[in-house]
C-alpha cells in the first residue's frame, strides 16, 4: 500500500458509501471517517495503541447507538450487534449465540459493548490484509474477519470525550462549535 493515500471504504450499513482519510507511515496509519468530529487526543490515542502493541486500535464509547461493537475484558474485539435488527456478527459461535440471544445490549458481563467513534490506529502488520478487501469495503466487517488473526483492540474514550457526525447538514453548527 502506498504511504500516502485515500482509502474509500464502504459504510455497509446504508450503502452510501464513507469516505476515510488514511495517512500511512512506515510504523501506523491513522484512520478518521472524515465527517467525524471529535475533541479525541489523536497524540494519546497513537500512545496508547504503541504501549498495547496492537494491530488496530478503535477508539470507542458507552454513548448509546444501534449497532454495538463487543470486546472481551482484555479490550480485544469478539462481535458486533445492531439492535435495531437483532443482526450480529463474529468469527466465533459461542459470542455470535450470546449476542444473538441477548435481549438488549449486554451480554452478561461476558463481553462490553461500546460505539466505535470512526477513529481508529492501524498498523502496517495489517497493510497486505487490507489489500486483500480491494478499494471499498466495510472496515467493521475486516475488523471482524481479522479479530482471530490480529490483535483488534478497543481503545475507551476519555470521559469529557464529545463526538459530532457532520454528514447531515444539521450537525454542521454542533461541528463548527466543537472545532
Amino acid at each position: 500500500m502506498p504511504h500516502d493515500v485515500v482509502i474509500r471504504l464502504a459504510d455497509g450499513f446504508d450503502h452510501s458509501g464513507m469516505i476515510f482519510l488514511c495517512l500511512v507511515s512506515h510504523f501506523r496509519g491513522d484512520i478518521h471517517n472524515v465527517d467525524i468530529f471529535s475533541n479525541a487526543d489523536l497524540r494519546c490515542l497513537y500512545e496508547q495503541h504503541k504501549a498495547a502493541a496492537t494491530d488496530a486500535s478503535l477508539l470507542v464509547s458507552p454513548r448509546k447507538t444501534s449497532r454495538y461493537l463487543y470486546f472481551d475484558d482484555q479490550h480485544c474485539l469478539k462481535g458486533w450487534k445492531n439492535i435495531s435488527t437483532g443482526a450480529v456478527k463474529s468469527p466465533f459461535p459461542d459470542v455470535r449465540d450470546a449476542l444473538a440471544a441477548a435481549s438488549d445490549i449486554s451480554v452478561d458481563g461476558m463481553l462490553q459493548p461500546y460505539a466505535f467513534a470512526g477513529i481508529h490506529i492501524v498498523s502496517s502488520s495489517l497493510f497486505d490484509d487490507l489489500a486483500r478487501f480491494g478499494e471499498a469495503f466495510s472496515i467493521i466487517d475486516y475488523y471482524l474477519s481479522a479479530t482471530e488473526r490480529y490483535k483488534i483492540q478497543a481503545i475507551p474514550a476519555s470521559s469529557d470525550f464529545r463526538l459530532v457526525d457532520a454528514g447531515k447538514p444539521e450537525s454542521l453548527p454542533l461541528a463548527a462549535a466543537l472545532i
